[in-house]
C-alpha cells in the first residue's frame, strides 16, 4: 500500500468564516489510514485555494505549495512499499536542494577537511578513523542520515 499526499485548506477551526477569511494551506500525507499534516506557511481564502487547485498557470506566490507537493510525491514513489513516517520526514525535511537525504559519510568527510584546514590535526585523524570504521561497518557507498537510528548506532 502506497502513501498519498494532497494539498488541503485547514479551515475547520474557524466558527464563522467570511468570504475574505484566510486559512492555512497544509500538505496532508496519508499512509495506512493515518494522516499527518504539514503547514506550508501559506494563507489563502477558499476562492483562492479553489483557483490554486484548478489552475494550470499557477501564480508565482503559490508555486512553493506545488513544490512541496511534488517533493512529497517523489519521496513516496521512491520509498514505495518501504514507507515509514521517519523515512518520509527525514527526506522531506532534508536540507539539501535536490531532495536527497543528507549523507553521513559526505558530511563527516566535509567536516574532516574543515578540521584539517584549521590545523586541528589530532581531531582530523580521530574523525578520519571513525569514518573509516563506519564505512567498514556499513559496507555501502552512501549512508543517508535517515538510516542512522538508535538501533543502528547500538549495532555499531
Amino acid at each position: 500500500m502506497l502513501a498519498s499526499c494532497s494539498l488541503i485548506l485547514y479551515d475547520y477551526r474557524v466558527k464563522n468564516p467570511t468570504k475574505d477569511t484566510r486559512f492555512v494551506v497544509h500538505l496532508r500525507v496519508i499512509f495506512k489510514r493515518y494522516s499527518k499534516t504539514y503547514s506550508l506557511r501559506l494563507s489563502l481564502t477558499r476562492k483562492e485555494f479553489d483557483q490554486l487547485i484548478k489552475a494550470k498557470n499557477i501564480r508565482q506566490e503559490y508555486q512553493h505549495a506545488y513544490h512541496f507537493l511534488n517533493k512529497a510525491t517523489d519521496i513516496i514513489r521512491e520509498l514505495k512499499e518501504e514507507f515509514t513516517w521517519q523515512d518520509f520526514e527525514s527526506r522531506f525535511f532534508a536540507k539539501n536542494d535536490d531532495g536527497r537525504p543528507v549523507d553521513l559519510f559526505d558530511s563527516l568527510s566535509e567536516y574532516a577537511e574543515k578540521l584539517k584546514s584549521e590545523g586541528r590535526i589530532k581531531t582530523f585523524q580521530s574523525l578520519r578513523n571513525t569514518l573509516s570504521r563506519l564505512k567498514d561497518f556499513h559496507k555501502g557507498k552512501r549512508l543517508p542520515m535517515h538510516k542512522v537510528t538508535s538501533e543502528w548506532v547500538f549495532a555499531f
